[in-house]
């Protein structure tokens, strides 16, 4: 791959349009979308699904909650530094990104979020006897549910087109710069 990071000028003819928008809502062309700029058709559905969770009934914290458990568990150090960043931005408590980017509980609601979106993803939707019920005993909603599964996709394709592209953390996210604990081989994950 040649792993090109576009910028408008750059981009396939299809994408240019689509960067451009991304250049006059946020002010820059995070690399990560420069990146998945190659596929027009990628870059339309990243910017679709990307629309479609920030339009959710999910706080932004709640957002941020989801964006950061999947992208810590997949290891994607550019996506932690960005939705870091990001969460910032939106209020997010300093102690609920602390939490999450450090794996350590959160209160009780948003951990039952965070365990939820994480056992959507670990069992691909195979979910155990019970663990819908917890979700939506610490008051969420069925509705809900399906926004924490757009949430997943959405990080499916930033944090694998990362894994692709091997994506440089902008300037921007720089100071929010994350990386994925080792750990022992005993704890059966992937690290």
């Amino acid at each position: 791959m040649n792993n090109t990071i576009h910028t408008a000028e750059t981009a396939p003819e299809k994408s240019r349009p689509l960067l451009e928008g991304v250049q006059r809502k946020v002010g820059m062309i995070p690399n990560i979308l420069g990146g998945i700029a190659e596929s027009p058709a990628a870059l339309q559905a990243y910017l679709g699904v990307s629309s479609a969770f920030g339009q959710s009934s999910l706080s932004p914290t709640e957002q941020q909650v989801v964006a950061l458990s999947i992208s810590h568990v997949n290891g994607c150090n550019y996506c932690m530094a960005a939705h870091t960043t990001m969460g910032k931005g939106a209020g997010v408590a300093h102690d609920v990104l602390d939490a999450l980017r450090n794996n350590t509980p959160l209160e009780p609601r948003l951990e039952a979020l965070r365990t939820f979106a994480l056992r959507m993803q670990e069992t691909r939707g195979h979910l155990e006897s019970g663990e819908l019920d917890a979700f939506l005993g610490a008051g969420f909603t069925e509705a809900q549910a399906y926004e924490v599964i757009t949430g997943i996709a959405l990080k499916v394709i930033t944090n694998y087109s990362n894994r692709l592209l091997n994506t440089p953390v902008d300037a921007a996210f720089a100071a929010n710069t994350w990386e994925k604990p080792s750990c022992d081989a005993a704890c059966g994950c992937s690290a």
